[in-house]
């Protein structure tokens, strides 16, 4: 007789860890028998094992997780879930992954408030830098405003009435209020906040500020201690409207402010507003940077220290994100905290907001620079120009060439004009260019005009436009600047040797008759062409039997039965489905894809789209063994539509992904067409993890779909090729290899359950 097990409780629980990008981690605690069921999550999901990377095991009652060469996604709760008949006991840990510094922190502030205090603005007709302060209710402007005063003034400074960032938190600011630093040469102008329009949600009716007043700011027409009304903006036959505004009315730079913990939350109006108002900015040449606050409500890591903002894999995706809403680049976006509950002086506080606030003074002043400069020209124009003669008009002799530069390089654009009696502007994705002091150097010669980029990051990359303009026309041209990241994953150079390992592959189980992988996904994201690719490969030929459809709106499901499709002597076949659309009729039906993975649809059953097969008819397998069964669930979506996707094709996808959860089934996703997306990429295959926009691609598909990053796969089908392409079949065969392990996995989990049930 078996002796009977104890009901599982720990002994050691696991603890909280904190490591370096890189580096190895172990999770371990121990419990008091080792007779359970042991079942590692992370994030609430089933941890899918990545062989080389992951290791589970235990030593007697003690259990453990190991992680090798830690990555930014492998931050997050883990759990460990121990059962047995007498019950389950679980105990979690969390895993912090810094990164490798990537901006520097100022570590002391005197320095900063020594460069500060001994500024000096580039013209004696400018008596003070203007800044406003724009952005939605609660993002902390008033905040941002008292914190600095509080830094200059050497005491807390609450004079300027701050509101909250939830929902319901109401606008303190109702004037065009002006906020002095100290004695210092720069003065802060606090606006009311922006809210949404009535016809986005009624209680919001007739609130916040009007766009026309700000813009009206910028343009300088407002004049100080203005009241704001929400439903009436000032026009020019208001009393007090300033109509002829020289530089010292105007606003001579812009700063968005949003708060991280709600950028996900801030409305696509409010949205809309702010980029309504940065728009016009632009046409003005008034450089825009972006503060975000409450840094420390969205990271831990931050909370407990807050010098190692810029070792934050959280802080990062959120710059991103606020880069992505707000259209505002990266290098332009500043991480800060403001004074809240604190009553000392924080250093690391105050470097942060003194880093934001030195860029901005120093960005102010190159507006002020440039009006200068504009000034100067007007009067040194040639007399001959003055009385009617025009200058020729702008044309280019030669124009700016694209560049490839690896990250922390410089990079050089330059072209020469026919003229040098133009006024110019470069523009970066559409927008003026935000010149950084230190980063960007602009230089006009004579006729030669060069843009000069220092420490090139990723957040560089985009596509540079110079514009030319004077009294007789104008002219541009640009040039792509694209910047290879250092490689982050490996890519297999050579074929063969992927080919002969899967091909010398054996199944952990002899009642397994093969390996059994289901496909899913939207029409056209390539479901059917990565069978095709696969096929390709291993048969040695191109082949192109599974029909595939293309990604557009209106595109059509060539895959009508639930087909097999085997791999060439590999003890491997696939599964293909009918593609997934939006709405309850259209589409593959979900409870189909559903019954698939539990083994209950045949081969060859014909997919309808408003009636999922049920228990009653006549070919569905009632009592489905390990041979019915899917071993691996495959997502596959397109890199070039994962931001156009309907949520409710991705609410479908994690519809079944929940239930293949459940089932213990391991899941992948596969991102094709990913030289769609990336310049780097088409042009080189070989350098896709090198490349910025795909890493940015497989982040956004973890955070719609909810796969960890290490479990999506970039590749790419034959589409167009006629020919064998190397680079093409290591990455499709990279991908294909983890399946396999993967589903391999699962036989194995199933295979050990059994032997213990025997």
């Amino acid at each position: 007789m078996g002796s009977t097990p104890s009901k599982p409780e720990f002994v050691t629980v696991l603890a909280d860890k904190t490591v370096k990008t890189g580096q190895y981690i172990k999770l371990s605690c121990e419990a008091n028998t080792s007779e359970v069921t042991v079942n590692w999550k992370k994030a609430g999901n089933k941890l899918q094992c990545v062989e080389g990377k992951h290791k589970v095991g235990n030593n007697d009652n003690f259990f453990f997780l190991e992680i090798n060469n830690a990555e930014p996604e492998d931050e997050g709760n883990y759990t460990l879930n121990l059962s047995n008949d007498l019950g389950s006991v679980s105990c979690s840990s969390m895993v912090f992954v810094e990164l490798k510094e990537w901006r520097k922190v100022a570590k002391k502030q005197e320095p900063l408030i020594s460069t500060l205090k001994s500024f000096t603005i580039s013209s004696e007709e400018v008596r003070e830098i203007r800044i406003l302060l724009h952005g939605p209710i609660g993002a902390g402007k008033s905040s941002i405003i008292n914190t600095l005063k509080s830094i200059f003034e050497g005491h807390q400074f609450i004079n300027c009435l701050t509101a909250n960032a939830d929902s319901g938190g109401k606008s303190f600011t109702t004037k065009y209020q002006k906020f002095s630093i100290g004695t210092l040469p720069f003065a802060f102008y606090d606006v009311m906040g922006l809210e949404e329009d009535e016809n986005c949600k009624e209680i919001h009716k007739n609130k916040g500020v009007h766009t026309e007043d700000i813009i009206n700011a910028l343009k300088g027409h407002i004049p100080d201690d203005y009241e704001f009304s929400p439903t009436d903006p000032m026009i020019k036959e208001d009393e007090g409207y300033i109509r002829n505004p020289s530089i010292n009315n105007k606003i001579h730079c812009l700063v968005s402010v949003i708060p991280a913990d709600k950028i996900s939350l801030i409305s696509e109006d409010i949205i809309k507003k702010m980029s309504n108002i940065r728009a016009e900015a632009s046409k003005l040449g008034i450089p825009q940077l972006l503060v975000m606050t409450r840094v420390d409500k969205v990271c831990e890591l931050t909370r407990e220290d807050l010098g190692k903002v810029y070792q934050s894999k959280k802080i990062k995706e959120k710059i991103q994100m606020g880069s992505n809403r707000v259209g505002v680049t990266e290098n332009c976006i500043f991480p800060v905290k403001n004074y809240h509950e604190e009553i000392s002086s924080n250093e690391q506080l105050n470097c942060l907001a003194l880093q934001a606030f030195t860029q901005i003074v120093y960005s102010a002043n190159d507006y002020i620079k440039r009006w200068s400069t504009s000034q100067k020209q007007a009067l040194s124009v040639p007399l001959e120009s003055r009385m009617g003669k025009s200058p020729s008009k702008p044309e280019f002799v030669t124009v700016l060439a694209n560049k490839t530069v690896k990250t922390g390089q410089n990079v050089v654009l330059r072209c020469e004009a026919n003229t040098s009696d133009v006024s110019k502007r470069w523009e970066k994705a559409g927008h003026t260019l935000q010149c950084v002091e230190g980063k960007h150097r602009v230089v006009h010669n004579g006729t030669t005009f060069c843009l000069e980029i220092k420490d090139v990051k990723q957040e560089d990359e985009g596509n540079y436009t110079l514009n030319l303009e004077n009294s007789s026309g104008t002219a541009s041209c640009s040039a792509m600047v694209l910047v290879e990241i250092g490689e982050w994953r490996k890519l297999d150079k050579k074929q063969e040797p992927l080919i002969t390992h899967l091909m010398n592959f054996e199944m952990c189980s002899k009642e397994i008759r093969e390996l059994r992988i289901l496909l899913h996904g939207p029409i056209g994201a390539g479901k059917s062409s990565i069978i095709n690719t696969l096929k390709s490969i291993f048969e040695g030929h191109q082949f192109i039997n599974c029909l595939a459809a293309n990604s557009d709106g209106g595109a059509k499901s060539f895959t009508k039965k639930y087909e097999k499709f085997p791999i060439k002597t590999l003890p491997v076949a696939f599964f293909d489905v009918m593609g997934l659309e939006p709405g309850q009729s259209k589409g593959v039906n979900t409870d189909d894809i559903i019954k698939a993975l539990k083994g209950h649809i045949p081969e060859n059953y014909e997919f309808k789209e408003k009636i999922p097969m049920i228990e009653e008819h006549r070919d569905y397998i009632s009592n489905p063994g390990i041979n019915n069964k899917i071993h691996c669930l495959v997502s596959v979506v397109a890199a070039d539509r994962i931001s156009l996707m309907a949520d409710e094709v991705f609410q479908k996808m994690k519809q079944i992904r929940a239930e293949a959860s459940v089932l213990g089934i391991p899941q992948l996703v596969f991102i094709t067409k990913v030289d769609m997306v990336c310049a780097l990429t088409q042009e080189d295959l070989g350098k896709i993890y090198q490349s910025k926009k795909i890493k940015e691609k497989i982040r956004e598909c973890s955070n719609r779909l909810g796969v960890t990053e290490n479990c999506i796969f970039p590749v790419k089908n034959y589409h167009n090729e006629i020919r064998s392409n190397e680079q093409l079949n290591c990455l499709a065969l990279q991908a294909f290899t983890q399946v396999v392990y993967s589903a391999d996995d699962y036989v194995k989990r199933w295979s050990s359950t059994r032997k213990q049930v025997e």
